[in-house]
């Protein structure tokens, strides 16, 4: 089967061979300042890209290199090597007033009268430049990549097809949005790892059936119109989790907690670094549905770059764990209503769960920009204004007064119901090893209580016997901690 896949793509690869124009001696160049060696930069991932998209913003300033650090001057001299080696090569000249270009749209079958799917694609091209022809100049969809194997092999690897083809979607999209009467070229650019070299293609032009393929479907900036009664958008469209979506079921998180113990007068949240969570109008927003619910937020923390998101997922975990028995056992899970139906049949301890609809009108609150937002992962609400950390406790912190944050305050979710919780399943937790069994006064609640130090694993049975605990000053950390902390 794998050897069957791997010729099929590499006769579609061969295809588009026709239209293909290579490096000089079809192969890897090593890229050189003049007069001078190799100087790649030693950037990875997204600050690459970022650090490309700069470049190309100032391909027209005079005087580039002057008031540049020397790190900053040896990357403009190797990205002019890149963009000379494309203008001589392939007749290629980047657009400088383009940084990253967004392509969106939707594409669906042209039958007006049934619609079976619906895609929405919304992604951004590295760099958009022009080829100049004999009579005139076409837009090019420019990618960058970098190859973790030699740039040889990206070529016959299934990385490239897949690069490929996103951008034969791109240059859809791009024909969409400048009403083009032709299909933009793609030109990739692979480098290796160290960008010492690399092997750009360009591809001209595309074979029928490809372009035959993709015309079977509408292409336009707003989705359909018309539907049929049983095949409502909301059903077609394929959506994750916004701000508001979260936003909602914090609140309504808050509620339940506040009517299951009336005593919850503060809440620290932790997330991790998913868009939908840290989102300046969630973290500003959550101070709202705090003052409004009654329950007054302390802090917001999310997990630091390449420190993962261990903890949320050890609370998945069990939850996981239950649906997934709950599917062994012969029920399908294929809806939320599903998923409410086993967490209820298998239930998680301290973990609740109910089916909801997200109420998109009563979005309402609106902000001014935080500056550097994205670099800030430590957030504490105070009552003057929102402290903000690049790191945990490292330092005072920056405060923003929230005159400087507010324009429109946010108002009630209204998230809706459609099948409540079934409550909190209470927490069983042993009791401590070292528990004496003699301070029956508190321990005739039935309560197990927790040291209040964070990295504390340690539990009671009696109010006497945390106080001993905490007076002592002993604390134990769980295996967990200690494998994390090395």
């Amino acid at each position: 089967m794998t050897s069957d896949r791997s010729e099929r793509d590499r006769d579609d690869r061969e295809l588009f061979n026709e239209w293909m124009v290579d490096t000089p001696n079809r192969t890897a160049l090593r890229i050189q300042a003049e007069g001078n060696s190799p100087v790649p930069p030693r950037l990875m991932g997204r600050y690459f890209h970022g650090a490309m998209s700069n470049e190309i913003a100032h391909l027209d300033s005079a005087g580039g290199s002057q008031n540049k650090a020397p790190e900053e001057e040896r990357l403009s001299r190797w990205f002019n090597c890149v963009h000379k080696f494309l203008k001589d090569n392939f007749k290629v000249s980047l657009l400088p007033a383009i940084k990253e270009v967004p392509l969106r749209g939707f594409m669906y079958p042209k039958d007006e009268d049934f619609l079976p799917d619906l895609n929405y694609w919304n992604g951004r091209a590295d760099a958009i430049g022009l080829l100049e022809g004999e009579d005139d100049y076409k837009y090019v969809i420019v990618k960058w990549k970098t190859a973790a194997t030699t740039l040889n092999a990206f070529w016959k690897n299934k990385r490239s097809g897949d690069s490929f083809t996103q951008c034969f979607v791109y240059t859809r999209l791009l024909k969409l949005h400048l009403s083009l009467d032709y299909y933009p070229p793609i030109l990739i650019v692979p480098f290796n790892s160290e960008r010492e070299y690399m092997h750009p293609r360009l591809f001209t032009d595309y074979p029928d059936q490809f372009k035959e393929a993709i015309e079977k479907y509408q292409w336009s900036t707003n989705p359909p119109q018309r539907f049929k009664k049983e095949s409502p958008l909301k059903d077609k469209v394929k959506e994750g989790r916004d701000w508001f979506s979260v936003l909602s079921i914090l609140e309504s998180l808050l509620i339940t907690v506040r009517s299951s113990n009336a005593k919850v007068k503060k809440a620290y949240l932790k997330s991790d670094e998913a868009g939908c969570y840290h989102n300046s109008q969630v973290i500003v927003a959550a101070r709202d549905v705090g003052e409004r619910v009654g329950v007054s937020l302390q802090r917001y923390d999310f997990s630091e770059p390449q420190s993962g998101k261990d903890v949320c997922d050890r609370i998945l975990c069990p939850l996981k764990g239950a649906i997934r028995r709950y599917c062994n056992e012969g029920h399908d899970v294929l809806t939320a209503s599903d998923m409410h139906k086993a967490l209820k049949e298998r239930p998680v301890q301290g973990c609740t769960a109910s089916v909801c609809h997200v109420n998109e009108t009563k979005k309402g609150i609106d902000i001014k920009k935080l500056q550097q937002f994205s670099a800030m992962h430590d957030f504490s609400y105070q009552q003057d204004g929102l402290r903000v950390w690049k790191a945990f406790q490292v330092g005072p912190g920056k405060l923003i007064t929230w005159d400087e944050i507010y324009i429109k305050h946010q108002g009630a979710t209204d998230l809706i119901t459609e099948q409540e919780n079934f409550g909190f399943i209470p927490r069983v937790t042993h009791g401590s090893a070292h528990d004496n069994g003699d301070a029956e006064s508190s321990s005739e609640l039935g309560l197990v209580l927790e040291c209040p130090e964070p990295a504390c694993a340690r539990t009671f049975r009696s109010v006497e016997e945390m106080q001993l605990h905490l007076s002592v000053g002993q604390h134990t950390e769980s295996m967990y901690d200690k494998l994390k902390r090395g």
